[in-house]
């Protein structure tokens, strides 16, 4: 594996040590349209598991067609057809959605819009579809949705025969991460939506902002750091120096400096400004954390201890902060619920807040399984060292406890 990266074009990286998962190698060909030698050693076992988790197996089918073993090939070409198939239905439904909305203004954000960047779009897997409207017109749009025999979930998220979409009227909530600067930034989209488009280099702080936001809360996966990467590589719309200039007034310039790094490091793969070089043991833990996080994050426990290590919690008896933090993810305060769309009906009605507590909880088990439910409340539980062992570490990442306030 380490003479086949060597081959590479990495003037970028030139002074990096390269020993990292055979996964990243195959991504960072599929990335930069090389073709894919699959050394003799290969453990597919572990690299099938690892794409997987993921969600990239239709893409290890790409690179890898003509060196799987044929126990394996079965099972990957099937992964490889379900997402040609399921990309292309989700094209026609997204546009049958837009034709049905007819004069309302509207713009996709993620998914399909990053993914027609991506050297083969359909390797690009998703599971829903964005959609951003203005909040005026939320109520026509529900309508519509029912009219094409969707079934409401939730206050903007609507599901048929396994696709699903959500509606959004808003790109950033406070939700206990962000801060106001950032919440107001994003909402502003409107600002940037011209001819039909939301402007690229807004859309692409959005991929930013959105892969910290999956960071801190349940943890990110290699997905969303290929988004940015393929973004970099093939997007011709991007104004850099506005980039630059709002990353750093935005407070993420130091978080972006991490993603590019890594971009860098596994792909070979970075913006037309300067990156600081980051040093060797951010740019392994960072692999390794994120290979075990899987898409976002659920597959690694570890990451419980995010929301509670950016919270910046005053020092407590172990007993009181376990029943301060499970209080608080039992009931979301009131400033927190109305930024959430599926609980618009609290705003201006605190006195509602208590339906709302239940209405989240029979939602939650009902739609997201009581596996879940347990999962969310045992964020709770963690030791205190797990918790600084989660400060050190978004320290590293350019994460500091005052930006998540």
């Amino acid at each position: 594996m380490m003479s086949r990266v060597e081959t590479h074009d990495m003037t970028c990286c030139e002074n990096w040590e390269f020993d990292m998962d055979l996964f990243i190698d195959i991504l960072s060909d599929h990335l930069n349209r090389r073709q894919t030698v699959v050394p003799e050693n290969t453990d597919w076992d572990e690299l099938i598991a690892t794409a997987k988790k993921h969600e990239m197996a239709a893409l290890l089918y790409f690179q890898c067609r003509n060196a799987i073993p044929d126990r394996y090939r079965s099972s990957l070409e099937q992964a490889n057809n379900a997402a040609l198939f399921y990309y292309a239905n989700r094209i026609k439904e997204e546009q049958r959605i837009r034709d049905s909305l007819e004069d309302i203004e509207c713009f996709t954000v993620k998914g399909s819009a990053v993914a027609a960047y991506y050297p083969q779009p359909y390797l690009r897997t998703m599971g829903d579809s964005d959609f951003v409207v203005k909040e005026s017109d939320m109520e026509k749009v529900h309508e519509t949705m029912l009219g094409k025999g969707y079934t409401c979930i939730s206050v903007g998220d609507y599901k048929k025969k396994g696709m699903e979409i959500e509606i959004h009227r808003y790109l950033a909530y406070i939700a206990q991460i962000n801060t106001r600067k950032l919440v107001d930034f994003f909402n502003s989209y409107w600002s940037y939506y011209h001819d039909g488009a939301l402007d690229w280099s807004f859309h692409f702080l959005f991929i930013l902002f959105h892969l910290r936001s999956h960071l801190i809360g349940s943890g990110v996966g290699l997905r969303q750091f290929a988004d940015v990467a393929a973004l970099t590589k093939y997007n011709s719309e991007l104004n850099w120096n506005w980039i630059t200039e709002k990353l750093k007034e935005l407070e993420m310039w130091s978080f972006a400096q991490k993603v590019f790094a890594l971009n860098c490091y596994w792909f070979q793969i970075q913006p037309p400004i300067e990156i600081r070089e980051a040093d060797q043991d951010f740019l392994l833990t960072a692999t390794d954390q994120i290979l075990k996080n899987g898409v976002f994050g659920f597959d690694d426990l570890s990451n419980r201890a995010n929301r509670i290590a950016v919270g910046n919690q005053k020092e407590a008896p172990l007993i009181v902060g376990v029943l301060k933090r499970t209080f608080g993810v039992l009931f979301p305060k009131y400033q927190h619920m109305i930024r959430m769309p599926q609980y618009a009906f609290l705003k201006g009605r605190p006195y509602l807040l208590p339906a709302a507590w239940v209405y989240r909880g029979v939602y939650t088990i009902r739609h997201r399984g009581t596996e879940r439910t347990k999962s969310v409340l045992a964020a709770s539980f963690v030791s205190k060292e797990t918790v600084d062992e989660r400060k050190a570490l978004f320290e590293k990442w350019g994460l500091k406890d005052n930006d998540e306030q």
